[in-house]
Parts: structure tokens; C-alpha cells; sequence
């Protein structure tokens, strides 16, 4: 919400906005384009059936048809690509592109608009190791350029690798603004999270609830239905480690006492090896293999995918 209000999609309520200490009213993404900032979604938000330079100046440009505009934002994109490092064919289709490289787009988007402050909600909730490293590899370049960068995450591995200022909020409140170099912010990080007892939670509503127990709320209101077939889409995204380890433990405890079959679509590795008894792996939509956790692990096919190792 707090992003959203920086970026424009809600006016706030109260309290003010400033850049580079000059008080500033952003009421439209638009508005927030011009005075500099920018935003990667956690769900991204792009035209699948465009291409990869369709996606860039939509809506940046008049006529971006005319093809004098579209072949200065195709030389303003290969030098985006080659000062970042980036990968992406002009045009291709977005919906053939991988997670990875949908992200790149959005950055790509966000700075062929001109942004000196960008914003990244959840960027690794989706990626895999490997591409969550070179995320942190653009973020650092972007910073030696002299870009803000807000990261907004719930991996505390994250924010001591990656940041320099951390500040945390709860139940929509700050609650510290701190120098990650000079702070034990994983001792004051984790005090800060609450093991729940939905039990105890009964005389609250919803809208107080955290983000972990309105999940497991959700949870409690489909069992009710008594169902034979439970499908849990990303059940622990955007939970910070002490959640995800509860509604795994909650997962479980359903397994055992009820006779449901339950289908987790999951990019967290921890939740899929700590629930599945078998598991079907996607690449770019396709399956790609299925078989027990212990044989995924290592299956070619996978590590080729994922890794890059050959086969």
C-alpha cells in the first residue's frame, strides 16, 4: 500500500511525499514517471501478445507506431541492454519469455522512462537462486550510478546482502529505520515476528490480521467445505520465514488428520521439498519432468533447465 501511494495507484490519507527533500503530489503513475520513480510490480504488468519493444513505450510516446519513434526506442534499448548486462531479443513475444526475463523487461520499462528511484515489491519472490544473484548484480549497479533503489522483501538473507538502510514496518507502521552495516537486523527482524495461534485470533478481524493468518484463515474457511481436492496457489508468497515454516507445519497437520489431496503450485523450494510426495516441474509452461522429491533433486533434466548444466 505504501508503495502503491509513492507510485500513485492511492492518494494517501496523510503524512507527505519528498524528493531530494522538495515536498512532492504524485497522483497517477504518470506523475510518479516525471518525477523520476519507477516500479517492478510482483506481478507484472505487461502485454503478453506485444513484443519486447511494444512493452517498453507503450504509452511513453505519441505514435509509437510511426517507425522513427520505434527505432529510436530500439537503439535507446540496446543501450539499456548492454549497460545492464541484459538479454532480451526486441522482439520477442513477451509471452514466450521466461520469469527471469520478465523482470528484466519491467526494469528495462521502468528506466527507459527516466527513473532515479526505483521500486522492487517482492522481486525474488518468483525467481530462482541463481536469477535472484543477478537481480542483486543490477541492483548494484543500478546504486553506483546513483539510483535509489527500494527493495521491499521478507528474506532477511536479502536484506543483510543487499542493503544499506533497512526500515521495517508491522501492521502497516514503521517500526525502525535502521543501518544495516551498524544493526543486527536479523535479531531485531525476527523479534519483531510473531508465532500465531488462530485461536487466539478470534475476537480480531480480519483486516488486522497478518498477512501469514489471513492465508491460514482462508485455509480454515475452505475446510469447512470438507473438501476432497485443496489447490494452494503460492500459499506462502510473501510470508516472511517464520510464517512459511507455521503454514507448512499447518499443511502438514491437515495431511495428516484429513483425507485431502492437496495441489501446491510453488516457486519456494523450501515449502515444495518440506510438502510434496511428488512433483511435477514446469519450464516456460510446459512440464518438464515428474517424479519424488528425492529424484528431482538431481534429475539432468532439471539441473539443465534451472542451472544451465548440461544434461
Amino acid at each position: 500500500t505504501l508503495m502503491n501511494a509513492l507510485y500513485g495507484y492511492i492518494r494517501p490519507d496523510s503524512g507527505e511525499i519528498r524528493i531530494k527533500g522538495k515536498k512532492v503530489r504524485i497522483r497517477s503513475p504518470q506523475q510518479a514517471a516525471r518525477h523520476g520513480v519507477g516500479m517492478v510490480h510482483q506481478h507484472f504488468m505487461l502485454i503478453e501478445n506485444a513484443t519486447v519493444l511494444e512493452n517498453m513505450v507503450l504509452g511513453t510516446e505519441r505514435g509509437f507506431l510511426l517507425q522513427p519513434s520505434m527505432d529510436q526506442a530500439r537503439a535507446q534499448l540496446d543501450r539499456l541492454k548492454q549497460g545492464y548486462g541484459l538479454d532480451l531479443d526486441a522482439d520477442a513475444l513477451v509471452s514466450d519469455l521466461s520469469v527471469g526475463l520478465l523482470q528484466h523487461l519491467e526494469v528495462l520499462r521502468a528506466l527507459y522512462r527516466g527513473a532515479d528511484i526505483l521500486i522492487l515489491d517482492e522481486p525474488t519472490s518468483v525467481l530462482l537462486p541463481q536469477e535472484a544473484e543477478f537481480l542483486f548484480e543490477i541492483m548494484r549497479l543500478l546504486k553506483s550510478q546513483g539510483k535509489t533503489v527500494l527493495f521491499i522483501t521478507h528474506k532477511l538473507r536479502e536484506i543483510m546482502e543487499i542493503t544499506d538502510h533497512v526500515s521495517v514496518m508491522r501492521d502497516g507502521r514503521m517500526a525502525g529505520h535502521l543501518k544495516t552495516e551498524e544493526t543486527d537486523i536479523r535479531e531485531q527482524a525476527e523479534a519483531m515476528l510473531e508465532d500465531v495461534d488462530m485461536l487466539d485470533k478470534r475476537h480480531m478481524t480480519a483486516s488486522s490480521l497478518s498477512r501469514g493468518d489471513k492465508r491460514r484463515l482462508e485455509m480454515a474457511m475452505c475446510l469447512v467445505q470438507q473438501p476432497r481436492l485443496l489447490l494452494l496457489d503460492e500459499p506462502t508468497a510473501g510470508m516472511a520465514r517464520a510464517d512459511t515454516n507455521n503454514t507448512i507445519d499447518l499443511l502438514k497437520e491437515i495431511n495428516q488428520k484429513r483425507d485431502i489431496t492437496m495441489c501446491i503450485i510453488e516457486h519456494d523450494m523450501h515449502v515444495v521439498f518440506s510438502l510434496a510426495q511428488r512433483i511435477t516441474v514446469l519450464a516456460q509452461g510446459t512440464p518438464l519432468v515428474e517424479d519424488t522429491p528425492d529424484k528431482i533433486k538431481g534429475h539432468p533434466k532439471v539441473r539443465e533447465a534451472y542451472l544451465g548444466e548440461a544434461a
